[in-house]
């Protein structure tokens, strides 16, 4: 229904979102196979249109993990990061990590796979320490005044 009022209403990108939308609903249900049809269909739309984003590189590469796919995941979930990297953006987020230490321990690479975990934990913990910075500067301020 949404793919067919998104082609009545000619949207190229509303009807590469009802891809996106239908790969994980496929997902959700264990058709990973059409998940990952629907995703590279998504995926694809965008790159002809240069709207990739990072969360279709990890979406995609997801898919291919699902999919039996190691190989195709950490090309994707490495593409995801280089994105970050070409378009300025200094918070990587560490589920590209994550999903790259999957990859590598389906592939056996034992060592990858603790590289990429240990990474992905490190920006956690990062994360962790900035937010208890912030809500320790507050209750000094609520405390000094």
């Amino acid at each position: 229904m949404a793919r067919e009022l998104a082609v009545s209403m000619n949207d190229s990108l509303a009807i590469a979102r009802t891809y996106d939308n239908e790969s994980q609903i496929y997902s959700l249900r264990g058709q990973y196979a059409r998940a990952l049809e629907s995703s590279r269909v998504y995926f694809h739309y965008l790159e002809r249109a240069e709207r990739l984003n990072p969360v279709a590189y990890n979406n995609l590469a997801t898919s291919f993990m699902r999919n039996g796919a190691p190989d195709s995941a950490i090309l994707y979930y490495k593409k995801g990061l280089d994105f970050f990297k070409e378009n300025g953006q200094l918070k990587v987020n560490p589920f590209y990590y994550k999903g790259l230490a999957s990859a590598y321990e389906a592939k056996g690479n034992y060592v990858k796979a603790l590289e990429m975990t240990d990474l992905a934990y490190g920006i956690e913990i990062d994360d962790i320490r900035k937010i208890e910075a912030v809500k320790m500067a507050d209750l000094r301020e609520k405390y000094e005044a």
